[in-house]
């Protein structure tokens, strides 16, 4: 949804004045659209757990091992950090394609908070 793409890039964007407002404090922002996020996790898995679908959060609420089940702050904790790491992967692979890393370094950077390497 349009809510987990902004709150995302503000958590990925960490300073960026894109996604946060001069003045605004970095952090308190990032930490904010992390709730958000925890926030709307827990509402979508009440939901999955009575009514599953064929989707990975579905799976992830109603799995269980030796009888436990994951907790609200691992659902949470899980659904806040998988763009984190699906950007973070795809940045790393496209580095790792010739062509693709040429595309990247030859064109003016985004913002100042993108690496080169």
């Amino acid at each position: 949804t349009q809510l987990v793409f902004e709150q995302t890039n503000i958590i990925l964007g960490l300073g960026d004045p894109e996604y946060v407002s001069p003045g605004n404090n970095p952090l308190i922002a990032a930490l904010s659209a992390g709730n958000t996020l925890v926030d709307l996790m827990k509402e979508i898995a009440k939901d999955r757990v009575g009514n599953p679908r064929e989707d990975l959060t579905s799976q992830l609420v109603n799995a269980e091992l030796d009888g436990d089940t994951l907790t609200e702050q691992e659902l949470a904790s899980f659904f806040v950090l998988l763009p984190q790491s699906s950007f973070s992967a795809s940045f790393f692979i496209s580095l790792r394609n010739s062509r693709l890393r040429a595309r990247l370094l030859n064109r003016p950077l985004p913002c100042q908070y993108i690496p080169v390497f």
